[in-house]
């Protein structure tokens, strides 16, 4: 089933928010990325170690704009696919979850199969 997980005009255009995805399994920290009315989702959960990118709640982005990065590590990660390009995990990838802007709101669906990795 189709969930709302945050309103697309909550998120700047080319930036990232954090967002809660309800599941069974129980609530699963999202990074959706917004790029114009697109947006890309994913797991708030860094493939190195497992810890959440943001140290600072909803802050994912490298100072230089151009990247996701996990505060922890340093790890860097592209915007559109989630793929490691540079630190410790480099060739690996968020897990990427999908999603769609419906009506103004970002939708995921919560019924998807997910790694218990990204609890709060």
């Amino acid at each position: 089933m189709k969930t709302t997980v945050i309103e697309l005009l909550e998120i700047t255009d080319g930036e990232a928010a954090a967002a809660v995805l309800q599941t069974e399994a129980g609530p699963r920290g999202l990074i959706v990325m917004r790029r114009g009315e697109q947006v890309h989702v994913y797991l708030n959960s860094c493939p190195h170690v497992g810890v959440r990118l943001d140290l600072s709640p909803g802050q994912f982005m490298s100072i230089d704009g151009k990247f996701l990065q996990c505060t922890t590590h340093g790890a860097l990660f592209e915007p559109d696919t989630g793929s490691c390009v540079e630190g410790p995990c480099q060739g690996a990838s968020l897990v990427r979850l999908a999603a769609e802007v419906t009506d103004g709101k970002v939708m995921v669906d919560n019924s998807q199969a997910l790694p218990r990795s990204a609890r709060l």
